[in-house]
């Protein structure tokens, strides 16, 4: 997770320092300098990773038997020998509007991510 890496390597060490001269441990430096930090980051990674798994389709095709486990795209690609083709491309644009929504519900928290994270673009 590279993302994390540059996030957590962006914490200013000013502020490390001042905690460990406080008293503050390992775990309370996490607990309340690091995690309280991380909240974009953890949003970010979390939003990408629902989004990775909705539309996830070799993987799942390879492995998953049974209907009720396949994710949306795999579903989508059995329909081809029994749905039209127009049903089938309504069937992949309603699919995308999830990720959309997600997205544009969250992407305060996405780009926010991003720029603590060190990431250049």
């Amino acid at each position: 997770m590279i993302i994390f890496k540059g996030f957590f390597d962006g914490i200013p060490q000013a502020l490390i320092e001042a905690a460990r001269i406080d008293g503050c441990t390992s775990m309370g430096l996490f607990a309340r300098i690091a995690l309280p930090l991380s909240k974009p980051v953890l949003w970010a990674v979390s939003i990408l990773t629902v989004n990775n798994a909705w539309s996830d389709f070799f993987w799942p095709y390879m492995v998953l038997k049974d209907q009720e486990l396949w994710t949306v795209m795999v579903a989508i690609f059995n329909l081809k020998s029994s749905a039209p083709m127009d049903i089938m491309f309504v069937a992949l644009t309603l699919s995308i509007v999830p990720p959309a929504v997600l997205f544009l519900f969250f992407q305060r928290y996405i780009i926010a991510g991003f720029n603590f994270s060190g990431i250049k673009g």
